[in-house]
């Protein structure tokens, strides 16, 4: 796991000590990602800048960027491939000759081999580039789900890209100028959605995409994975598809142990992690190192859960408690994200992953199980809707009639509210639905909210987003899961997961997303991975009599952090001088009485609006860091 980052032009050529130096700037913005070794390679027209966290063959003849002088080709890489010895190999059988046992070397070979088509070969997480210097050509390439990020530009005739968008900021002369439609975009997700960043200039290169650049100005992008449709799976029987899952499952975690280091495991005491940890402590004669989080604060604390599971296995087990002091860190994390996010689950993320740093360089993470084995509420609420898609038409606009007539003064009820929600949306189409069960803040809210900066983008839906993955209405639940794999996860939780424990040097792997494990779960009918309206029938099948069946049983709690309570507290003072300043007012960004509605129903606990708030401070903070400020080069982590 590493930070890369590097410039092409096809015209001009930098000189040897100009081109360094760039690329010094450049990674020095990552040194967080990669602490254990550094290095620049450049020959005018293109130049790679490499951070290393050595976890595949430790010796220094494997540090990056990675040289083959017969080829005259040269790669920097960051992340994982599991199953590099396999390819390696296959590449000795066809007569290569190898200088290190590392997996950056077999992706190299396999590309003079096998061209692009060595992406289908690659098991593992990845973001790398490639400089064929016999073609003149520089290959991008990013994993199938996203696990790994890479950011893009193009200035002044090159291309600059890098693991983190301040890597290219570092660039001399690179403009900052905001892409508010990202902020529109931002206002909704949390998060920024591809390709768009905050930054006007700076892309995210889009997961299971590669590209091959030849000229100025032409990045043509292409699509070498998707996720796979149902297939004949669904005609297995039930006992047939619990153990072929498992094994398949299996094989996804024995891969993802594959380390030169000692591999631990992030435990909340949820499904996801016990079923991780369970097969990692029969594959392991080690004991395994787990690592919990938690709050003084028993409605979002799970400890009590993790510790059921450490009871039930041999483990080590590691544990930290969150206090509100630890918010402090919220600059750190806008620093480390260097676009706005405001997933608050970032912070104790952030935390945890700092202090299992001090035991281990890799962990195991269950992120993407609730996408893969349906395990989100809101899934069940598609659920719902979708049977309503087959009602008559006049039921629905009965339904409909009947919301609307619903006042406004009834709905500080949370039943009332919520009825009126869902028979308003029975008009809507399955993506203006979803988007409503996703958003931060829905059209409504925009509209009373968005000052004259963002009044242009009033128009322009953010619910288009998602409707490419929503095709049938009799199919609401599994599109929506479909949608959250393309969209919320490599936008949201695996962006998360990588700057908050890359700010530490550490690698997270996610067994529930190696490829082999999502195209197989993917060809499953939903009916055979749900039971009702209980999500992770099958992960909970596959798991009787291996883990507790409290962890089994218990309801879905989340990666939470008790935020209303902090910003009735110790934020409450943050939160105003951030969203209510003449700094902030001066952007015209919003209307501040909203704004100030907002802080005041949080703070008389007539509105939960904790979370709408979170957005606006990191958005806030991020001008402030980053538009406002120069915050490249100063390390806040």
């Amino acid at each position: 796991m590493c930070g890369i980052a590097g410039f092409w032009s096809p015209n001009i050529s930098l000189e040897q000590g100009e081109a360094r130096d760039a690329l010094k700037k450049m990674i020095a913005s990552l040194s967080h990602r990669g602490p254990d070794a550094d290095g620049v390679w450049a020959n005018g027209q293109v130049g790679f800048g490499h951070r290393r966290l050595s976890v595949i063959d430790l010796s220094e003849r494997s540090n990056q960027p990675f040289v083959n002088n017969e080829f005259n080709s040269s790669i920097t890489f960051n992340g994982e491939i599991y199953n590099y010895l396999d390819l390696r190999n296959s590449l000795e059988e066809k007569g290569y000759k190898f200088k290190t046992k590392s997996d950056t070397e077999t992706i190299l070979l396999g590309y003079k081999e096998w061209g692009p088509n060595i992406l289908n070969l690659l098991r593992g997480m990845f973001a790398f580039a490639i400089w064929d210097g016999e073609k003149k050509e520089l290959f991008l390439a990013r994993d199938r789900l996203g696990e790994k990020p890479l950011y893009y530009a193009w200035f002044n005739e090159k291309l600059l890209f890098g693991s983190e968008a301040k890597a290219i900021i570092t660039w001399k002369g690179f403009p900052r100028k905001v892409n508010f439609e990202a902020i529109h975009g931002f206002l909704s997700f949390q998060y920024s959605p591809v390709p768009n960043t905050a930054f006007d200039s700076i892309e995210q290169f889009p997961a299971g995409h590669f590209a091959v650049i030849k000229e100025f100005g032409k990045l043509e992008l292409k699509q070498y994975w998707s996720i796979p449709e149902v297939d004949s799976l669904a005609k297995r029987s039930t006992t047939d598809l619990i153990l072929g899952t498992k094994e398949v499952l299996e094989d996804a975690i024995k891969a993802c142990m594959v380390s030169d280091t000692e591999v631990g495991i992030f435990l909340s005491g949820g499904i996801d992690s016990s079923t991780i940890l369970s097969f990692m402590n029969d594959l392991n004669p080690k004991k395994t190192q787990a690592f919990t989080i938690g709050y003084d604060d028993p409605r979002i604390d799970e400890r009590k859960y993790a510790k059921s599971v450490v009871d039930f296995f041999d483990i080590d087990h590691h544990e930290f408690l969150l206090e509100q002091q630890s918010a402090d860190c919220l600059s750190k994390l806008v620093w480390h994200f260097g676009e706005p996010f405001a997933d608050p689950a970032a912070l104790p993320m952030y935390i945890l992953s700092e202090e299992a740093r001090k035991k281990v360089k890799v962990v195991l993470a269950g992120d993407g199980g609730d996408e893969l084995f349906i395990g989100y509420p809101r899934y069940f609420a598609c659920k719902l809707m979708q049977l309503f898609n087959f009602f008559p038409q006049s039921i629905n606009k009965t339904l409909q009639l009947i919301g609307k007539m619903i006042p406004k003064s009834s709905q500080s009820l949370p039943m009332i509210k919520y009825m009126k929600r869902f028979l308003n949306d029975l008009a809507l189409e399955n993506h203006e639905k979803y988007l409503n069960y996703v958003s931060f803040f829905n059209d409504d809210m925009r509209q009373e909210m968005y000052g004259s900066q963002l009044d242009n983008f009033l128009e322009k839906k953010t619910s288009e987003i998602l409707e490419p993955y929503f095709k049938e209405r009799s199919r609401f639940m599994e599109e929506a899961a479909i949608c959250d794999m393309n969209t919320y996860l490599p936008g949201a939780l695996l962006r998360k997961t990588d700057i908050a424990s890359m700010a530490h040097g550490l690698e997270v792997r996610s067994p529930f997303l190696d490829y082999k494990l999502v195209e197989h779960v993917s060809k499953i009918p939903l009916e055979k991975r749900v039971k009702g309206f209980k999500g992770k029938n099958l992960l909970k099948m596959i798991n009787k009599d291996r883990i507790p069946e409290s962890v089994i049983e218990r309801k879905k709690m989340g990666f939470n952090v008790p935020l209303d309570n902090w910003l009735r507290s110790g934020l409450e003072d943050l939160a105003r001088d951030l969203l209510l300043s003449d700094t902030s007012k001066s952007r015209k960004l919003f209307n501040y009485d909203y704004i100030e509605g907002l802080l005041k129903r949080h703070a008389n606990k007539t509105g939960s609006e904790e979370y709408r708030i979170w957005a606006l401070m990191n958005l806030e903070l991020w001008f402030r860091m980053w538009v406002d400020g120069d915050s490249v080069g100063l390390e806040n982590g």
